[in-house]
């Protein structure tokens, strides 16, 4: 009899922590402040949105300045004579570059005000965030 009592103690030691840890593991913290979750989505929704509109438009100027790039040297390389195409190329080589730098310049521009406008519809939302956008710069390599 003493041997199942003394058992039956040890084991209802062993229970009581295993309980209280289950108990803390599942419950939710009671001094976490209230977020606005519906606030904060709607933020999200708004940069995210808007960046992805300005990288539908920053491709689709890609697309048309590589477009005039093609059409241009095709029809510089048909011309007879060797000076006008050299300098139909260049004209071409300048449109282009032109047209690259404002379709980078549009999408910079489009994710600056995107997040500047995010930050400032997070602080509405009483939210402090650690998310940063990742700068892109000009490519490197030329398309």
């Amino acid at each position: 009899m003493k041997k199942i009592s003394i058992a039956l103690a040890a084991a209802s030691m062993l229970a009581v922590p295993l309980l209280v840890s289950a108990q803390t593991a599942t419950s939710t913290p009671t001094n976490s402040p209230s977020r606005n979750v519906a606030c904060i989505q709607a933020a999200v929704e708004k940069r995210e949105t808007s960046l992805i509109a300005g990288h539908n438009t920053f491709n689709t100027s890609i697309v048309n300045a590589l477009t005039v790039r093609k059409d241009g040297l095709k029809s510089a390389y048909a011309l007879t004579e060797k000076g006008a195409t050299k300098t139909a190329k260049k004209t071409v080589w300048s449109k282009f570059k032109t047209d690259s730098k404002l379709a980078h310049d549009s999408m910079r521009s489009v994710r600056k005000t995107s997040w500047n406008s995010f930050n400032t519809d997070m602080r509405a939302c009483g939210v402090t965030h650690d998310e940063t956008p990742h700068a892109v710069f000009n490519p490197a390599v030329t398309l």
